[in-house]
């Protein structure tokens, strides 16, 4: 009678923990922010509101930064404080939206450019502090460090399953026919996000 009971207490809590997990929607396309290496300047899509160097993606508390660096191809993207923002490259930023029911609004920043496509994971707390989660290339640089063949990793589809993002990688050689864009898919990320420690676990499926 003790063992049975234990057993079934445990089948409750792991029901209560899958019930309470974080769930997310899929990707939400905001919009867009390019550089142009030819003048030097940022072109915004989707922006509520924009010039030739900053755009307001969104409104209210709901609203997404985005600044043009000084220099080079590069934005800072976050909150209406430049200090509560990352910065991230944008030769062809594509920005989508993933929220939560948790309060966490989590955003995946899709930089493509020339073929190569990285994911870097941002996302606003219930605080507003915006934090860098993680950056697709690094993670991809454990597992495929094949650039000494020539041979690019590049992110292609993310979406999302209750509590995780799920990212495909694949593979690609610009100056040889047997890797064309976008290249064999080699592996599948999930990162699965954890409740107590507030981040994203990494798992290569």
């Amino acid at each position: 009678m003790v063992r049975l009971l234990s057993i079934i207490m445990g089948v409750l809590i792991l029901t209560s923990a899958s019930c309470f997990a974080m769930q997310m929607s899929q990707p939400v396309d905001v919009g867009e922010a390019v550089y142009s290496l030819v003048n030097g300047k940022l072109k915004f899509t989707g922006a509520t509101k924009s010039n030739q160097k900053n755009a307001v993606f969104g409104t209210g508390n709901d609203a997404l930064y985005v600044y043009g660096a000084e220099k080079g191809p590069s934005v800072d993207v976050g909150g209406k404080d430049r200090n509560n923002t990352i910065r991230v490259g944008a030769l062809g930023l594509h920005i989508y939206k993933i929220n939560t029911d948790s309060g966490i609004t989590f955003y995946a920043l899709r930089d493509a450019y020339d073929l190569r496509c990285n994911y870097i994971i941002i996302g606003r707390g219930i605080d507003g502090k915006f934090v860098k989660y993680l950056d697709l290339n690094d993670v991809a640089k454990r597992y495929y460090d094949t650039s000494h063949r020539g041979i690019l990793n590049s992110g292609l589809y993310i979406f999302t399953v209750k509590d995780s993002l799920y990212i495909d990688l694949c593979e690609y050689n610009p100056k040889s026919t047997k890797y064309p864009w976008p290249g064999n898919q080699i592996a599948r990320f999930q990162f699965k996000w954890d409740d107590q420690k507030q981040w994203f676990g990494v798992n290569k499926i």
